[in-house]
């Protein structure tokens, strides 16, 4: 979806903070290849956490 429809998928990220307003969290997985990755949305808090399947003790490996 990322790649196919990428200004599609940039504007359903914000309507996804104010429909879910009343939730603490929201997951999102991505998986591409042998490649994931999560976005923890955390709205109240205006934070977005990522967890990279290609993190390695902190640092970022490119292939």
């Amino acid at each position: 979806m990322c790649k196919r429809n990428p200004r599609e998928v940039l504007d359903h990220i914000p309507s996804l903070a104010t429909r879910h307003v009343d939730k603490d969290l929201i997951l999102a997985p991505h998986l591409t290849d042998n490649h994931w990755s999560l976005f923890i949305i955390a709205p109240n808090i205006r934070h977005v956490y990522i967890l990279d399947s290609t993190m390695v003790k902190g640092k970022k490996e490119f292939f």
